[in-house]
């Protein structure tokens, strides 16, 4: 737990925020809480998890934001260099811990991540969303077990895309076509929730 007398995270069930006060951490009218949150309003200070959001480089916006779990160097650089075009905030994990740390933490709309042994607990943390809250994150895969955009390989490893790991050099392409298709899969949902 962040060494903070207070912090937010999220519920991994039901998506939504929770505060947490450590005792000795009194509300505003001397009760120790452990609430439900809400965004904070405009002007309003931010608490110490959200300082640790933004040492992390992420946003409270999770459109913005994007956790990478890639654990080849060459492949992270060309992969980090791509979605900071794209306008993404990123937060670099290299351990299992790590990764479900900020997954928990913090709100997401992207993950890639590596098919090895190292990151299958991400996954599984991943594929056990509920169908809503799993639908609205977009996670694709670098591996070497299909080819890019190979839809069976990406249905059987429960992700949204499955990029060829042997494609790094156009990854510079293949990135925006994958981010493209996920926007293309969310929109009907967005329209319904009326959110377009």
């Amino acid at each position: 737990l962040p060494n903070t007398s207070r912090f937010r995270v999220k519920c991994p069930s039901c998506g939504n925020r929770i505060e947490v006060k450590r005792s000795g951490d009194n509300g505003p009218d001397g009760e120790k809480a452990v609430s439900r949150e809400q965004s904070p309003s405009a002007g309003e200070a931010s608490s110490p998890f959200e300082e640790g959001r933004v040492y992390l480089g992420l946003s409270p916006n999770k459109e913005e934001n994007a956790l990478l779990f890639i654990l080849d160097e060459d492949l992270l650089l060309k992969v980090r260099q791509q979605l900071e075009k794209e306008g993404y905030r990123l937060a670099g994990v290299s351990t299992s811990r790590e990764a479900l740390q900020v997954f928990n933490a913090s709100p997401l709309s992207l993950i890639v991540v590596e098919d090895k042994e190292e990151c299958a607990p991400l996954l599984k943390k991943i594929h056990s969303q509920p169908g809503y809250a799993r639908r609205e994150i977009n996670c694709i895969l670098v591996g070497d077990q299909a080819q890019s955009f190979d839809s069976k390989q990406a249905f059987f490893q429960k992700v949204n895309t499955y990029l060829s790991r042997s494609d790094r050099e156009r990854f510079q392409e293949l990135l925006p076509q994958a981010l493209g298709k996920y926007r293309q899969f969310i929109h009907p949902w967005l329209v319904a929730r009326g959110e377009v």
